[in-house]
Formats: structure tokens, C-alpha cells, sequence
């Protein structure tokens, strides 16, 4: 259940989040949004954002190392990390990465070796 703000509420300053993957049913959504009125770090922004979700999904993001976390589609690790600025109007992007695969191959993906 996300719980509103009314003091932020009244502000003009979206962010949009959208969540992918295995953590939508920690978060309980897909999408939702925060209200800021100014440019904050995405340290602090993340603070704002966790007030907004259930606690499993801090825990979640806290015990995953490979979620990434994109801004306006450009993953924070190419940005200035936890600095990232987060303004009004920007996207953010929380997508966990799987690894693995299967012992199958895929039609067409085979490797050929000549002899």
C-alpha cells in the first residue's frame, strides 16, 4: 500500500518510478510516483521512496546486488552513483538483473566447429 503526503501532494514535481521483475511483489506496484520540489541526490530521493513502499522491498533492494537502478534510462553506475541527481519530470527505474541460463540451446544459437 503506498501512503500519500499531503504536504507533498500539493507540490508540482513527479518522479516517476516503475518497477520491474521480482520486485513488484515486494513493492505491492509497478508504478508510482513522488513529489519533490528541487534537484535531491538519489541517496536521499531513495530515502523518500522507501517511506512510500513496504518494508520487504528496502529489505529486498538491500539484500539484492544486482538491481539496477536507472534515471531517465541511463543506468546510475554511468552517472555519478548515489550523487545522481533526481529532478522533477525524471524517471526512475528499479530492474533486477537475472543470471543464469538454461542447459538447452536455442534454435539457430548453436556453435559450429569445422574439422
Amino acid at each position: 500500500m503506498v501512503k500519500e503526503d499531503p504536504d507533498e501532494m500539493s507540490r508540482n514535481g513527479k518522479v516517476e518510478i516503475r518497477i520491474f521483475g521480482a520486485l513488484v511483489s515486494y513493492a505491492g506496484t509497478r508504478e508510482l510516483s513522488v513529489n519533490i520540489s528541487k534537484p535531491i541526490p538519489l541517496k536521499s530521493f531513495m530515502e523518500k521512496f522507501y517511506s512510500k513502499l513496504p518494508e520487504d522491498f528496502n529489505s529486498a533492494i538491500q539484500k539484492r546486488s544486482n538491481v539496477l537502478v536507472l534515471v531517465n534510462g541511463r543506468e546510475t553506475g554511468v552517472l555519478d552513483g548515489n550523487d545522481t541527481e533526481i529532478s522533477p519530470g525524471d524517471e526512475v527505474v528499479f530492474l533486477p538483473v537475472s543470471h543464469g541460463g538454461s542447459a538447452q540451446t536455442m534454435p539457430g544459437s548453436e556453435m559450429h566447429t569445422h574439422a
